[in-house]
């Protein structure tokens, strides 16, 4: 049985952890030197002590083959300010000589083309990664003893061969691990996968305002504890300790800002991506994420192969590289960045 792809909290809150705990490192040391990456990817950028960093943040299926959660953290301490971004899953992209999904790359060219690839999408800089597997969140929000939400709606859905079972009622709920993974796996929204990104933020930025407070870094050596194998990243113990000040952010009113990928689900052929705009984000990110606007060279976004999608019996999209076994996901949607034709009625 596959594993439940993770959240975009999970990844989110690991994040805001490392740059936050950097004078208590000396006891984080024996369990954060087993999730560090000692070789980072060539196409990661170099970051000067102080300022502004990038983190890209990614999270697997349970199979280390699809990201289908991806976010830019941008932590800016000249203008204490935290910018995430999320980065929709069904981006479409150039894999060679054929296209895919965003959340394919990692699985077809490594961390180092994943990197490469969001660089190009958002011309902005990434200086550091996190790559996390899905019991990380439960670990995190059980540690931290829970998180207060606001549900916004009546949330139901049972799959017996998941051994999942997701109810929760509209309101302030108090959320434990469980039922916060509940929340964030739920899909079954009017506006899909737009309007379930949109509450993971809204859940990152209430457990960012409720939880990063002086105490609870006394629980971050336990947390680490149980993220062996869970956990990759390319932040050092040298890292954490230069971005202690960050922690100062966490206790400025508004400082995490959430921002949304522009762009709108269309189908291509029989394929259904999300079509980013490309000159919208750009933009976006030069004014929040460090960006310099579009790349000299394009590899994953050169979109010269592009069909007309207005013309599906004259045009066929080109197949994809990667073939991976659809996996079935809560709200009862399949997923899988293989080839398929539109089903009745399905959202975008």
């Amino acid at each position: 049985m596959k594993k439940p792809k993770i959240s975009t909290v999970v990844i989110a809150v690991l994040a805001v952890i490392f740059f936050a705990v950097g004078w208590y490192y000396a006891a984080l040391s024996s369990a954060y030197q087993n999730v560090v990456e000692i070789e980072p990817p060539p196409s990661i950028d170099q970051h000067v002590s102080g300022g502004a960093y990038n983190v890209l943040l990614a999270g697997t299926d349970g199979g280390d083959f699809l990201t289908d959660t991806l976010m830019l953290a941008r932590v800016d301490l000249d203008n204490s300010s935290i910018a995430l971004l999320s980065l929709m899953r069904d981006t479409r992209v150039r894999l060679g000589n054929h296209y895919g999904k965003l959340n394919a790359v990692y699985g077809r060219d490594g961390m180092e083309g994943l990197i490469s690839c969001v660089k190009e999408l958002t011309g902005a800089p990434v200086h550091y990664y996190a790559l996390v597997d899905l019991e990380a969140f439960k670990i995190i929000v059980d540690e931290l003893g829970g998180v207060d939400f606001e549900v916004p709606q009546d949330m139901y859905y049972r799959d017996s061969s998941q051994g999942l079972l997701i109810d929760l009622k509209a309101g302030m709920q108090h959320l434990d691990g469980e039922h916060a993974m509940q929340l964030v796996r739920f899909r079954r929204y009017v506006e899909g996968d737009v309007q379930r990104t949109r509450v993971q933020q809204q859940f990152v930025k209430a457990f960012i305002e409720q939880k990063f407070k002086a105490e609870n870094l006394l629980k971050v050596p336990d947390i680490f504890n149980h993220l062996e194998g869970e956990l990759k990243t390319n932040v050092t113990l040298a890292d954490i300790l230069d971005k202690a000040p960050a922690l100062r952010l966490f206790q400025v009113e508004d400082a995490v800002q959430i921002h949304e990928m522009p762009g709108v689900g269309q189908y291509v052929g029989q394929v259904s991506y999300f079509l980013h705009e490309e000159e919208e984000l750009y933009d976006l990110c030069e004014q929040h994420f460090g960006g310099t606007g579009a790349p000299e060279q394009k590899v994953y976004t050169d979109y010269s192969l592009v069909v007309s999608s207005t013309a599906p019996a004259q045009t066929q999209e080109p197949e994809q590289t990667q073939q991976p076994e659809a996996v079935q996901e809560p709200g009862g949607e399949v997923q899988s960045t293989a080839s398929e034709t539109p089903p009745s009625g399905q959202d975008t």
